[in-house]
């Protein structure tokens, strides 16, 4: 039975029918049959013919002889991940992010893989973090960019973490729809929690009375318009062309063009 923070540790046989066997609470062990492939392949192993046989945690006694044998580890395994984002346009400015999300690493089909059964010794959590640090950076830029430029998200909703459970869902939903990992074929991540700070790298022009503007219309059309006044966080604004009369807009849907 592995001693430590393994995701997947292998054991190499001839395992006998009958020989104890240890499975520890929260891992699984799989038997496999095939010993010739492992030496069959010159980039290094192959995977054994089948599985044949699994043991639940506890003490029993091998079904029937298998040559090789794994222990996985079955409930989600914790990995902090660190992230610092890309440039991020908001209607609040130019930020930069540092993500920290408390992730759980889960397996869902680890055995579809070749590199599992081909590493010596197995999968430890440092493997996984490594590994799991790029995709996950990559869900975060996607994610945040798509829902702060829309303003779905705000800055201060983000920091004081109004909005940290829908940012949890949607980097879930991003990187398990599209996960593509070093050591398995489909695996998936939870994130019960996190935080991010954001720095300021760029602030947006200062809108005053006379400033030309374009306004972001709820059909997602931008019009060019004419700073009337500026109040409680909102601007009147007069549209060009006169067509429409003057409009109170919320300050986040009124851009300054430089």
């Amino acid at each position: 039975m592995p001693d430590g923070d393994w995701i997947a540790v292998i054991v190499r046989g001839p395992i006998s029918a009958g020989q104890p066997v240890a499975v520890g609470a929260g891992y699984r062990f799989h038997a496999f049959v095939g010993s010739e492939a492992w030496s069959a392949s010159p980039e290094g192993h192959k995977k054994p013919d089948r599985m044949t046989w699994t043991l639940e945690a506890g003490q029993h006694l091998a079904a029937e002889p298998c040559d090789l044998g794994a222990w996985v580890r079955v409930a989600g395994l914790p990995v902090v991940i660190e992230s610092h984002t890309n440039k991020l346009t908001t209607r609040a400015g130019v930020y930069e992010g540092r993500v920290i999300i408390q992730t759980e690493f889960l397996l869902a089909d680890v055995f579809g893989t070749v590199k599992l059964l081909g590493l010596s010794t197995g999968i430890a959590v440092d493997d996984v973090k490594d590994d799991m640090q790029q995709p996950v950076g990559i869900a975060i830029d996607m994610v945040l960019s798509e829902r702060l430029g829309t303003g779905a998200w705000s800055i201060n909703g983000l920091e004081s973490g109004a909005q940290m459970n829908d940012f949890c869902r949607a980097i879930e939903d991003v990187y398990n729809t599209n996960r593509v990992d070093k050591y398995f074929t489909s695996t998936a991540i939870r994130i019960p929690n996190g935080q991010i700070s954001f720095t300021l790298l760029d602030a947006p022009a200062l809108l005053a009375p006379g400033s030309r503007v374009m306004v972001t219309a709820p059909d997602g059309n931008r019009y060019p318009a004419i700073v009337q006044q500026i109040a409680d966080g909102q601007a009147l604004v007069a549209f060009a062309g006169g067509g429409a009369p003057p409009r109170w807009v919320p300050s986040q849907y009124v851009s300054a063009i430089e």
